[in-house]
């Protein structure tokens, strides 16, 4: 998952708050994928703070999709237009600094405080040697089970894929207050979500789209036991599952329809908002460790951060802005737009009072999902790009193909053999890399 998906939307505001500004002001753009209507207003108040020491100075905020904004950053340092500030996650921040369209922001890091930051989300973001994002949030792929459930079944948090897959025949079919419920929601579209699950079962069993050296290991021994592992899991997946994405995993989850789903922690605000009820009856676990020597927990990192073009017309203005939006009560508004899915890079921040003195992260779900993002995911998670602890851009260009999702879909909807799905995916992926 890459975030909150809208359609585009031209959500540009003036600092001045509709005032006509000025001929000499100068105007600093930002371009984002992050157009959640509390993050648009959390936004809104960052710029009005601004707007008080800097009187001469607009903003104007934009959000695009996803999608399109990598063609959009790209297409507009071609025509010497970009714009101050972009919406990085990992991927572009790899991609498109080594593609010499980033500038460098170490300095804007240590102005901040380079060691406050939790080590991983910024190794995230670190590619030769130099920062290419300034993190603004980190998010994680949780697996998320019926707690109460559980307690009825007798059943313990799953620490292994033999204990996941048991609770999840146990509680296929259990009756719950909606009617019956499925075993587990899991993605399987020809979309982001479907690759960062399959990605997140090769990590828990030691395997990766491509190894230390940049040879493709999708056809190991332990990668092929993680689709043979996921193949099972969707024998109690709900009908229709062939055609869920993220939304629909989301969802199947906070309305009571499944036991476990894997999602990131915006899982939080949907519960409470189409499911409150709910809050107190969910647990939270990282993915669970699969049978191999290599097997550890996993747990997928989506570190996004602000970064500037190369070529952007404001420069020094946009990195004072990324200071100031990145500390003090600024920051603490930015992230509680989406409580705990926008867990904090800074640990000074992540153990303030200011942080967790809000009505969301104090719900039950909440403070389960942050116990397990403390305790496991930070120490756990894995960048997509640096899954074997180096950043891979060529795995870029396997996710970005959708050649995970789609060998998953031969082997679960088309009958495909395991090995003659891999075979296929190989065949694609070495095509990409070459």
């Amino acid at each position: 998952m890459r975030g909150f998906r809208r359609p585009l939307a031209a959500l540009a505001f003036a600092a001045a708050m509709g005032a006509i500004a000025p001929a000499a002001a100068q105007t600093l753009q930002i371009l984002s994928a992050e157009g959640d209507p509390a993050s648009v207003k959390a936004m809104e108040y960052v710029v009005s703070e601004f707007k008080k020491t800097h009187p001469g100075v607009n903003v104007e905020y934009q959000t695009i999709t996803w999608t399109e904004i990598g063609q959009k950053i790209v297409s507009s340092s071609a025509a010497g237009n970009p714009p101050d500030i972009v919406h990085l996650d990992d991927f572009a921040s790899s991609v498109l600094s080594g593609q010499g369209l980033l500038q460098p922001l170490d300095d804007v890091i240590d102005r901040i405080g380079r060691n406050d930051y939790f080590p991983i989300p910024l190794k995230a973001v670190i590619f030769n040697g130099h920062v290419w994002g300034v993190p603004f949030a980190n998010g994680f792929n949780l697996l998320w089970y019926r707690k109460d459930l559980y307690e009825a079944a007798g059943l313990k948090p799953p620490t292994t894929w033999d204990e996941l897959l048991h609770n999840v025949q146990k509680l296929d079919g259990t009756t719950d207050a909606g009617g019956k419920m499925y075993g587990i929601a899991l993605a399987l579209n020809t979309q982001n979500h479907t690759n960062d699950t399959v990605q997140a079962f090769l990590w828990s069993n030691g395997a990766s789209i491509l190894d230390a050296t940049g040879k493709l290991a999708i056809d190991t021994p332990e990668a092929i036991a993680a689709y043979e592992f996921e193949k099972k899991l969707f024998k109690h997946a709900p009908p229709g599952a062939a055609q869920y994405g993220n939304l629909e995993v989301l969802n199947a989850f906070a309305t009571g329809r499944v036991a476990h789903s894997i999602y990131p922690a915006r899982m939080v605000g949907q519960v409470l908002r189409v499911n409150p009820a709910l809050s107190d009856k969910v647990g939270v676990v990282v993915v669970p460790k699969g049978p191999s020597a290599k097997a550890r927990y996993a747990s997928t990192l989506f570190t996004k951060a602000w970064g500037i073009p190369k070529g952007a017309k404001n420069t020094e203005l946009a990195k004072e802005f990324l200071v100031f939006l990145e500390t003090g009560q600024r920051e603490i508004r930015w992230l509680h737009s989406v409580p705990v899915h926008f867990w904090p890079p800074r640990r000074s921040t992540a153990e303030s009072d200011a942080f967790n003195n809000d009505p969301v992260i104090s719900t039950a779900i909440a403070k389960a999902a942050a116990k397990t993002i403390v305790e496991q995911a930070l120490p756990h998670s894995v960048p997509q790009l640096a899954e074997v602890g180096v950043v891979q851009p060529g795995s870029f260009k396997v996710l970005q193909a959708h050649v995970l999702a789609k060998m998953m879909q031969k082997i679960v909807l088309g009958g495909y053999p395991v090995d003659t799905a891999v075979k296929e995916a190989v065949a694609e992926a070495k095509g990409l890399l070459e």
